[in-house]
């Protein structure tokens, strides 16, 4: 009933980005929350907000607190993505009743569909 996203994960996500976003609904709830991280993992704004049942996680500069390593990721992007890309997928084709989205969201704001399954029965 779910993927199990441990603190560890967060905190080092965290870590590397200017800002993480997590926007969530569980069954049940009658509204969802979005919650903002810092650097060090620290909730720095929580809010309510309506959206269907769901998790939506939104890393904002990442690599950007490390020049050489995001040069790095950034020579490898298309390699790194594809990775991605095989990972999603297989959660996709293994995981019935989840639905997965990859929306990618360019330095100016242009956001273009990557990867978008349906959620199977």
């Amino acid at each position: 009933s779910t993927f199990g996203f441990r603190g560890e994960a967060m905190n080092s996500i965290c870590s590397l980005s200017r800002s993480v976003t997590i926007v969530t609904k569980c069954d049940g709830e009658r509204i969802g929350e979005n919650i903002s991280y810092d650097r060090q993992g620290k909730v720095v704004e929580r809010s309510v907000q309506a959206r269907a049942r769901g998790t939506t996680v939104r890393v904002k500069g990442l690599f950007e607190g490390l020049p050489v390593r995001r040069g790095v990721f950034e020579k490898q992007l298309k390699a790194q993505r594809g990775r991605l890309f095989r990972v999603i997928q297989a959660y996709a084709i293994t995981c019935v009743g989840v639905r997965f989205s990859v929306i990618d969201i360019d330095k100016k704001g242009k956001s273009s569909t990557k990867l978008n399954t349906s959620k199977s029965k």
